[in-house]
């Protein structure tokens, strides 16, 4: 293990890539809107799908992966957890 990566920041990579195996444009949205900073819309623009499509990829990315962290009895609340919540208007006009 590198020295300044968490075991956190491991677990949080290794789901990153079976989530891309799974559903790779839902990988994407994770890595635009989380790592990128992009907002629904520019994720939305960068992927070529409605907002909408990108908020329903987000929600089900973020539930997969808090379901594969769950049943690896991983401790990667922290990261999960930052993401953000809320229905879709809230994340359209946050955008």
């Amino acid at each position: 293990m590198a020295p300044d990566c968490s075991p956190d920041l491991l677990a949080l990579d290794d789901g990153m890539k079976r989530l891309a195996e799974f559903d790779a444009r839902k990988s994407k949205v994770v890595e635009l809107r989380c790592f990128g900073g992009l907002s629904v819309e520019e994720t939305a623009a960068v992927l070529y799908v409605s907002p909408f499509t990108v908020i329903r990829d987000w929600n089900l990315a973020k539930a997969w992966l808090q379901r594969e962290f769950r049943n690896q009895s991983w401790r990667c609340g922290s990261s999960i957890s930052r993401f953000p919540r809320g229905n879709a208007e809230n994340q359209m006009n946050a955008a």
